[in-house]
């Protein structure tokens, strides 16, 4: 918005703070260009709280650019099955008080919630990050405002925690 070009810094040294899986390293150079869409099986100790997903580029010596992110307050998880009040591909969240659903601590649920859409070309020999975190202090105020919830995410074939990548071919 008039500003200069924005450069986020080497990412490494935050993301040894964060849940990060890496990919392996890619064969060919791909690009993705979209929404990438993840669905995490979670649970927490907390009625509320908030996710955020990053989506990042390692080089072969590990330095770590971000690419894209998406974040959503847990309490708003609920899938509208209402038509949108916008036009969107992804799923339709109504963020509406009547659709908000607590947390029940210690219970496994589904979160789905897109990325900010991206364009990238990341190159052979790189690896795709996903980093995930409960807070983002930079940016959003903290949710909840007391106590410190510990999320737990799944990885398992009941619980098969994913994101959706768009690449082009």
């Amino acid at each position: 918005m008039g500003g200069g070009p924005v450069w986020y810094k080497n990412r490494a040294k935050r993301d040894k703070l964060l849940l990060v899986y890496d990919s392996e390293p890619l064969v060919n150079e791909i690009e993705i260009t979209g929404y990438p869409l993840i669905t995490l099986y979670m649970s927490s100790t907390h009625e509320d709280g908030a996710i955020f997903a990053y989506m990042e580029d390692v080089d072969k010596i590990g330095n770590v650019v971000h690419v894209t992110e998406g974040e959503l307050r847990l309490i708003h998880r609920k899938i509208s099955k209402e038509t949108p009040i916008y036009k969107s591909i992804m799923p339709y969240h109504s963020f509406m008080r009547k659709d908000s659903s607590p947390m029940i601590p210690g219970e496994v649920a589904e979160v789905t919630f897109g990325l900010i859409p991206t364009s990238i070309v990341i190159k052979k020999g790189h690896k795709i990050r996903i980093a995930i975190a409960g807070a983002d202090k930079d940016t959003f105020g903290r949710c909840p405002m007391e106590e410190n919830p510990t999320l737990s995410i799944y990885r398992t074939k009941k619980y098969p925690s994913f994101i959706e990548i768009p690449i082009i071919p």
